[in-house]
């Protein structure tokens, strides 16, 4: 760049001798790059496959800010279909329910109190949901916790099903559980 700089000029900068040799290597480098990446991001979809639905852009991104989950929340809509993506803003209602970890009131977001739906219909967890360690192994766990969470609310749903206009019509009934 400094050759560039000195000698501006597409011809000149074209035509020192090395120049051709230079770019073609640094070329050869970047592909092992790219293939080494590839290889790595691979790997972290293999472990959970939902990766393999976001672009490369998006899951360095997820992979980068992983101990960090207020970082990647704007990408959960992409890897939850059914979650919104709306962001952080502490005024919105979020995708997943944010809070600080209680034992540090200070310190990162770090559970997930609640999941909310693209239509922002709020489903909350029976208890907090801790993201801890790797990105692709607590997003595994979230998973399972989800499918428990939604277990739960249909067996709660189904049981309630049972007092229908004895305790409230279906009417109300179908307003009072999550879609």
């Amino acid at each position: 760049m400094r050759d560039v700089q000195a000698k501006p000029g597409v011809v000149t900068c074209c035509t020192t001798d090395g120049r051709e040799e230079a770019w073609y290597n640094m070329h050869k480098e970047l592909e092992k790059c790219e293939k080494a990446l590839n290889e790595y991001l691979e790997v972290k979809k293999y472990i959970f496959l939902r990766f393999y639905f976001v672009s490369n852009a998006f899951l360095l991104d997820i992979l980068s800010n992983g101990n960090v989950p207020a970082k990647i929340m704007q990408h959960i809509g992409s890897v939850f279909d059914g979650v919104g993506d709306l962001g952080l803003c502490p005024s919105a209602v979020q995708s997943l329910t944010l809070i600080q970890d209680l034992d540090a009131v200070t310190g990162p977001l770090s559970a997930v109190r609640a999941m909310v739906s693209k239509d922002k219909e709020v489903v909350q967890f029976p208890r907090l949901f801790y993201m801890k360690g790797a990105v692709e192994n607590w997003l595994n766990e979230l998973v399972r916790f989800m499918q428990e969470t939604l277990t739960e609310v249909l067996d709660v749903s189904m049981t309630a099903t049972a007092a229908w206009d004895l305790d409230k019509p279906r009417e109300e009934w179908v307003f009072t559980v999550p879609a």
